[in-house]
């Protein structure tokens, strides 16, 4: 009984160790990897405020006129002032500077007394209408035309009113004659009062106001030929 129990405790022993002996021992080898990751630092782009200039906006400023431009304006304004015309429609031909040698700028009226002192100014040729015309100033926005007789000039009446009855005169004569008014030159001018509206020149089965009416004998010359045009003083024209 007891050989029996022995046996098969050797039995189970021996089993036992077979066992362990068949049996393959698995190793776990847990290898943890740590990786490293290197922060790349990108560079900061800390914005640079704005440094803002504050503009300010300029302001056109007017060239001031010199002199010349101050008299040319002044000449072009008396004129269109004394033919009761528009300034647009006179031209500047020439501007001649002059030392006048008292304030009546080369003018100088009788019984008018003027200060003796050198007066720096121009001589300003203008054209309207073909005729020329010959205007005085200063360098201060005065001017002044001489009469007819004492500028010498043979477009130039003595008055608005006579220089408006000549250039009424030239168209007249240029009309009739088919002249250019630049071919017209004055010879005179004489006031005249008319005994009626026909101004001296009555045309048979016209019937004129039977009124004085005061004007103007212009006598004009063209081509050689001498003509005698009556005028009244509100631009009306006739050649006879």
């Amino acid at each position: 009984m007891s050989i029996v129990r022995l046996n098969t405790v050797a039995f189970i022993c021996l089993t036992l160790l077979c066992m362990a002996c068949g049996v393959s021992k698995t190793g776990y080898n847990a290898t943890q990897e740590t990786s490293w990751k290197t922060a790349q630092i990108s560079p900061t782009n800390t914005p640079v405020p704005a440094i803002t200039t504050a503009i300010t906006p300029t302001i056109p400023v007017e060239a001031t006129p010199s002199a010349q431009q101050l008299a040319v304006a002044t000449a072009v304004d008396y004129l269109s002032r004394r033919l009761n015309t528009d300034p647009r429609l006179i031209r500047v031909i020439q501007v001649i500077p002059k030392e006048w040698p008292d304030t009546s700028l080369g003018c100088a009226e009788k019984d008018k007394s003027y200060n003796q002192v050198m007066t720096p100014g121009y001589i300003i040729l203008l054209k309207y209408d073909n005729q020329r015309f010959e205007v005085h100033t200063d360098k201060n926005g005065n001017a002044v035309m001489c009469s007819k007789d004492e500028s010498k000039n043979p477009n130039v009446g003595g008055s608005p009113i006579e220089e408006r009855a000549i250039i009424a005169a030239k168209r007249e004569l240029a009309s009739k004659k088919g002249l250019q008014l630049g071919e017209i030159e004055l010879v005179s001018i004489t006031s005249r009062n008319w005994s009626d509206s026909s101004l001296g020149c009555p045309e048979p089965g016209m019937m004129y106001m039977q009124v004085i009416t005061p004007g103007y004998v212009v006598k004009l010359k063209a081509r050689d030929n001498i003509y005698e045009v009556h005028t009244d003083r509100n631009g009306r024209a006739v050649l006879c």
